[in-house]
Order: C-alpha cells, then sequence, then structure tokens
C-alpha cells in the first residue's frame, strides 16, 4: 500500500472481494458521493478495465503478490475495542481473515488506517448508500454504532492485536491462512490454485504501474472495509 496516495494494500484479499469493488466503481456504485474525494480518484481508474477479463487479470496479478502485513498507524484502545469486534467477527471471522459466505472482506494485515477511514465513510453515509451496493448497505448499518471516532480507532487497535504487525514503518510476513470450510479456499476467499492468467497481467500492467506502489500492491481506491 502507499498512504501518501491514498492507497491501501491489496496482496491477500480475497479476489472475489477485490473484483466486486472493481466492478462497483465501474458501474458507479462506489465513488460517485461527491463527500468520497479519494474514491472519486479511483472511479475513472476502474473505467480502463474495459470488461470483466480486464477486471480479473488485475485481480490474478495481485493475488500472486507477497502478502506482506501491513505496519501499524492507528493509535487506539484495543482492550475497549476488543468487545465491538465481537459483533464484526461473526462476518469477517475472529481472526479477521474474511469469509466469503458472508460477503465480509479480510481485515488483519490490511491497512488499519484505511479501515478507520472506511468505517468512517459507512458510518457518516459516504459509503454503501448507493441503492446497487447493497453489500454496502449492509455494512452502514453495523458501523452505524460506531457512534465516535475514537470507538473506530479502538476497534482497528483491536484489530491489529490479532497477529504479529510490524512498527510503523516496518515488515514483516504472515503465515500462510487458514483454510475455510469452502473447499479449495483459504479464508481470505483466494482459491487454493494456479491462476488462470499470467503473472504479468498485460491487460492490467498499466493501471497497476500508474497507481501501485513499488511491487505493484496498490490501487488508489476506498474499498476493503
Amino acid at each position: 500500500g502507499n498512504r501518501e496516495l491514498n492507497a491501501p494494500k491489496l496482496a491477500g484479499q480475497g479476489s472475489w472481494y477485490l473484483r466486486r469493488q472493481l466492478a462497483n466503481y465501474k458501474q458507479g456504485a462506489r465513488g460517485t458521493n461527491d463527500k468520497d474525494q479519494y474514491g472519486k480518484v479511483m472511479a475513472p481508474m476502474a473505467a480502463v478495465l474495459a470488461d470483466d477479463a480486464a477486471i480479473d487479470n488485475v485481480v490474478a496479478y495481485i493475488a500472486k503478490l507477497p502478502d506482506t502485513p501491513a505496519p501499524v498507524t492507528v493509535k487506539g484502545n484495543p482492550a475497549n475495542g476488543k468487545q465491538r469486534f465481537v459483533t464484526c467477527g461473526a462476518c469477517h471471522g475472529p481472526d479477521g481473515l474474511g469469509i466469503q459466505a458472508t460477503n465480509a472482506p479480510r481485515l488483519r494485515g490490511m491497512s488499519d488506517w484505511y479501515v478507520v477511514t472506511q468505517l468512517k465513510n459507512f458510518r457518516d453515509g459516504v459509503r454503501g448508500a448507493h441503492p446497487q451496493d447493497l453489500h454496502g448497505a449492509q455494512m452502514a448499518l453495523f458501523a452505524a454504532g460506531l457512534t465516535t471516532d475514537q470507538a473506530i480507532l479502538d476497534l482497528v487497535a483491536y484489530i491489529d492485536t490479532l497477529a504479529d504487525r510490524p512498527a510503523k514503518g516496518g515488515r514483516g510476513r504472515w503465515p500462510k491462512s487458514p483454510r475455510s470450510t469452502e473447499t479449495g479456499r483459504d479464508c481470505s476467499g483466494n482459491a487454493n490454485r494456479k491462476a488462470d492468467v499470467s503473472p504479468r497481467c498485460p491487460r492490467g500492467i498499466g493501471l497497476r504501474t500508474a497507481c501501485g506502489s513499488a511491487g505493484g500492491r496498490a490501487l488508489p481506491s476506498e474499498d476493503m472495509a
């Protein structure tokens, strides 16, 4: 990820979720709210992906990138956030690795500053209000219970404790995601098989290079929460 470009970490996120969000941007279900400053930047980027095959190529490339955990940047009280996460864990999993069956993306090891931004967007009606964003509307209902910014910081601070992560500016590595009950997939929703397209992603390489950080691990978007 590249925080300076407001681009979150994408490596390790469920491929099914990345496809959905890119499609939402293309279809106008995301990035159209005037208050969604960075989402409005992402929308025209997604528009250059001409069809589903182009989206699949970009997502397949991301799936092959190293899943390095994002550094901790959020300061909050994890003890206060732990109880709030009980509700989150019902959909996102108690380990925060995400569950495709409940349409809940991975949170653990992703960019914590980005999760904070998205929770605020859901709570404030910036995201999840579009009639075509059905899953976003569901998340907005839960985020409405986070009535203060401190509650959001505490919740995300707890998510940061779910596994070892590097300090700000550091780097680390995750173990492989544990298997879910869904045959052939890990808990982040990624299929446990080789991608059907080249990792060089010829149809998506321009978008990746223009918007990503070194190694192409991020797109300047506002999603993944």
